[in-house]
């Protein structure tokens, strides 16, 4: 039972320090929302998680020149 509160109470940090953070660089409920689960859809298992997380990332990080490699 104290892990299961251990994890809960670490998650609510997390939100509470994820939503305090946004609202100081001026983000609105719905653009921090829009951030954290950008296809507004929550994931089913962990591996679809992995996938959108790769997939957010590949779209939000500009892509990287390869110089010197010809």
């Amino acid at each position: 039972m104290d892990s299961l509160l251990r994890e809960e109470q670490v998650e609510l940090a997390v939100t509470c320090a994820v939503s305090i953070i946004g609202i100081r660089r001026g983000l609105t409920p719905k653009q921090q929302s829009i951030f954290n689960a950008p296809w507004l859809k929550v994931p089913e298992s962990e591996e679809e998680q992995f996938h959108q997380d790769l997939v957010w990332i590949h779209k939000v990080l500009p892509p990287t020149e390869m110089t010197g490699l010809s």
